[in-house]
């Protein structure tokens, strides 16, 4: 609400139990992704529901990766959300199944008229994507040296298509991009003794050429580390990415709508929130 967001793109959820019914009351509609997959889309009622009619979900029937098409006055609009599985920077089984997961994404995106993707990459890019804190006070890089641009990574086949958001926000063409400020996760040491802290840039938001004009502000929101039931900040988290477009009567009328795809089918959710799961 802080940001008046209107749709949340989540991976990683898995272990997440809300209930649908206690979510529409805080005005959400959720769509989740087959278990065992993490990946999760919550679309705000007030605003995404006046494009209601003719909305089509998509889950990826081999990855974590799903999203929904939305038809607005402009055209469809694809938002997707995918989690990649870890160790992409140094396994090569790893990276090939990842590449393949990103390429169904964008061929699915690619279909509309318009797209937003976020994901979880588990992969960076440069030395300067991964920064580490020694317990000294000193700081290293340790991102992957091979990725020197978007083309060398799995990513790759977002590139021309589509732009990293935050990067088109936050780069000055100074060599200074990735700072501190620009990384995603915080992680502990671990079991090193000499690092106390390791920050990455891992977690992407690409949108569509067509809406590279609209993009007007994508920023790394550090409040999850606070949610917690316990009060205490976690060690380990990802910050969210707060991205936000310039687009008048988004949320207006939606005019015809075309029947591209089959329309998602209604569903009854329970009357109360199930405080058994």
């Amino acid at each position: 609400d802080r940001h008046r967001v209107d749709i949340i793109l989540l991976q990683d959820v898995g272990n997440v139990s809300w209930s649908p019914a206690g979510l529409q009351a805080a005005g959400w509609v959720s769509h989740r992704h087959t278990a065992p997959h993490k990946s999760m889309v919550l679309l705000r009622i007030a605003t995404t529901q006046k494009l209601a009619r003719g909305q089509t979900l998509w889950r990826s029937e081999d990855y974590d990766s799903m999203g929904i098409t939305l038809f607005t006055p402009e055209g469809s609009l694809f938002v997707g959300t995918a989690y990649i599985p870890p160790n992409i920077d140094t396994d090569r089984a790893a990276r090939e199944q990842a590449s393949r997961q990103h390429r169904e994404l964008a061929h699915t995106a690619s279909k509309c008229d318009h797209a937003i993707v976020v994901f979880d990459g588990n992969e960076t890019i440069g030395r300067e994507g991964r920064v580490q804190t020694h317990t000294d006070g000193r700081t290293s890089l340790s991102g992957n040296a091979e990725n020197r641009t978007i083309t060398d990574s799995t990513m790759a086949c977002y590139d021309g298509t589509m732009i990293d958001c935050h990067r088109s926000v936050h780069d000055q063409g100074d060599e200074t991009y990735p700072a501190l400020k620009d990384m995603t996760s915080t992680s502990s040491g671990g079991s090193s003794s000499t690092i106390s802290k390791v920050h990455s840039r891992i977690d992407y938001a690409y949108c569509s050429s067509t809406l590279a004009p609209r993009l007007s502000r994508c920023d790394v929101d550090h409040s999850p580390r606070h949610w917690t039931r316990s009060g205490t900040p976690r060690l380990n988290y990802h910050a969210a990415l707060v991205t936000q477009f310039a687009w008048p009567g988004l949320w207006g009328d939606a005019g015809p709508c075309p029947a591209k795809n089959a329309a998602l089918k209604g569903t009854t959710l329970p009357r109360r929130p199930n405080y058994a799961r």
